[in-house]
């Protein structure tokens, strides 16, 4: 139990309380923690990994703003499974280097450039 000028403190605060002044930790320690929870809005600097299922946002209103430049592959984790956009919400362009698919579908206005390049045997 924690003392607070020789008094014992309940480890668990509930209700409204004010800290004051300086909040010591040793940065070589770790802490663990059974669950946190953090209402409103938190800014954490450095890097952060998080093992589990990860949840981000609990409803179609949340939005997630990625500024950073992503350094891994996107990849789903179940084959022919999960969209990238849909019917009411579709991407506006993709700078693709390479599609390969099962099957290509297109619909409205298709332009083409086909780039064509001779063999030696076609001349």
């Amino acid at each position: 139990m924690a003392l607070l000028d020789s008094k014992q403190l309940n480890p668990r605060l509930t209700g409204s309380f004010t800290l004051s002044g300086s909040m010591v930790g040793d940065s070589s320690s770790t802490g663990s923690f059974g669950e946190l929870n953090v209402f409103g809005n938190s800014q954490i600097d450095g890097t952060i990994t998080i093992g589990g299922d990860i949840n981000l946002g609990n409803s179609t209103g949340d939005s997630i703003n990625i500024a950073a430049d992503l350094t891994s592959n996107l990849t789903p984790n179940s084959d022919s499974t999960f969209d990238l956009g849909n019917s009411a919400k579709n991407w506006r362009l993709g700078y693709i280097e390479q599609l390969v698919g099962e099957s290509v579908t297109l619909t409205g206005n298709v332009t083409s450039c086909l780039l064509y390049t001779s063999d030696a045997a076609d001349e």
